[in-house]
């Protein structure tokens, strides 16, 4: 094939096509010896780390303030939504079930065994509906400005969206 190529072209060019016949091949070694090395340390560092046991002493215990944070967050707006909703009930339903309602919502995210007509039930649901939605944004807000991390957020984002399945599923279950 050189001596195709040489009787083509003029003598100082036979360098040049070599030169760029071979510049893929060149480039492509050149990329995977640089980047395999790469790879391997970041594929394995993990793995050794894990392996290793090396862990920072004061990791858990921010793991551990940072959802203390999220659900001080997240039971604050959860405080502002009861104090509204006490303070500006629907009309028709009785005080001591808001009451009581505001109560146990406050405990464990649960509207509890609201009973009595309709429009009771479904202002309970929507109040814990409320809450839940409040609780979610007030978590958001703190991990885009920092407050927050995004293990800790994800966490109580979790739970918050478990709770509204089982809303949904309850509220469901009761109409």
């Amino acid at each position: 094939m050189l001596a195709v190529v040489r009787r083509r072209l003029p003598r100082g060019h036979v360098v040049l096509a070599v030169v760029i016949a071979i510049r893929p091949a060149w480039i492509a070694l050149t990329f995977s010896s640089r980047s395999a090395p790469c790879c391997c340390r970041g594929l394995t560092l993990p793995w050794l780390i894990h392996r290793l046991g090396v862990r920072d002493p004061a990791e858990a215990e921010r793991g551990r303030a940072q959802r203390r944070a999220a659900n001080a967050a997240a039971a604050d707006a959860a405080r502002h939504v009861f104090a509204r909703f006490v303070a500006h009930p629907p009309d028709g339903i009785d005080p001591v079930v808001v009451e009581r309602a505001a109560e146990r919502a406050t405990v464990d995210r649960d509207p509890g065994d609201a009973t009595g007509d309709p429009a009771t039930i479904r202002a309970i649901v929507g109040l814990t509906r409320d809450v839940l939605s409040a609780q979610r944004g007030a978590v958001i807000d703190g991990l885009r400005t920092g407050e927050l991390d995004d293990e800790a957020a994800r966490e109580v984002l979790d739970q918050i969206d478990l709770d509204q399945a089982a809303l949904t599923s309850r509220a469901h279950s009761r109409w």
